[in-house]
């Protein structure tokens, strides 16, 4: 499905996938996070073979299954208690880090929007401080100051020496928070740069895309 694609993902930086649809993205960060059995893959995470040891430091935001007739607290301990090394402290740092207040904590999550629902699941995703976290197209179906609170919280990530890969068709918003971007196309990866190289090329992330994938 996927044509001689290498792809490095610095420690400590934003990286940004830009693909259309029906590229095998999704397959692809399945397989990194080992979701998905890889055929021929080499993944090397802290320049070792990925194993199953690896997935102790990887959190992937996929698609958010959480327990809609529970509170945000119940949530968070459910999964507390299936990593049972992890203090209860750690609930209160995630709710500030994804600023939410006890009392909003109280509630059920089912009468929640969509963004608190995703900040909860991004929550759960820290719950082990991963060393990497997949996001994959965390913009679906947020409204613009939403988009921008997420934009916000993955910067606040990154400063907390966060890794993470994200994908998005929201250009003109996650341009903001990247620090690494590769745009894949047909199966085969364009480019991979980090943003600064890259806007020394081209100052329109649109343009090139479309010329890439024209």
């Amino acid at each position: 499905a996927l044509d001689n694609i290498n792809i490095n993902i610095q420690k400590w930086s934003v990286y940004w996938f830009i693909w259309p649809n029906v590229s095998w993205k999704s397959t692809t960060l399945k397989i990194i996070s080992s979701l998905i059995k890889k055929s021929s893959w080499d993944i090397l995470f802290d320049w070792k073979k990925s194993n199953i040891n690896s997935l102790n430091n990887i959190s992937f935001l996929l698609e958010p299954n959480l327990y809609l007739n529970n509170t945000w607290f119940e949530n968070l301990e459910i999964h507390r208690l299936l990593n049972n090394h992890i203090s209860k402290n750690k609930i209160k740092e995630l709710l500030e880090l994804v600023w939410l207040d006890n009392n909003a904590a109280k509630k059920l999550v089912n009468n929640y929007s969509l963004w608190m629902k995703q900040r909860l699941w991004i929550a759960i995703c820290l719950m082990k401080s991963p060393k990497l976290l997949i996001l994959d197209e965390p913009t679906n179906w947020l409204y613009i100051n939403w988009i921008i609170e997420l934009r916000e919280l993955i910067i606040k990530l990154k400063n907390l020496w966060t890794t993470i890969v994200i994908s998005s068709h929201n250009l003109p918003e996650i341009q903001k928070a990247c620090t690494h971007v590769g745009v894949i196309y047909s199966w085969v990866m364009k480019f991979e740069w980090t943003l600064e190289n890259y806007m020394s090329h081209w100052d329109d992330i649109e343009n090139i895309f479309i010329k890439l994938t024209a």
